[in-house]
């Protein structure tokens, strides 16, 4: 099968941007799941 370059590049880029997209999703749980946890010890002290 072949598939043009233009294609290919196209494929590339969104690949890129899903992978860019899920990095900040990781990150934005990350950050809500410590500022939560810190939050919990503080109420505890």
């Amino acid at each position: 099968m072949f598939t043009s370059p233009d294609t290919l590049f196209d494929m590339a880029k969104l690949h890129q941007q899903e992978l860019i997209a899920e990095a900040d999703r990781t990150r934005v749980l990350a950050r809500a799941r410590r500022s939560r946890s810190k939050r919990a010890e503080r109420s505890h002290k």
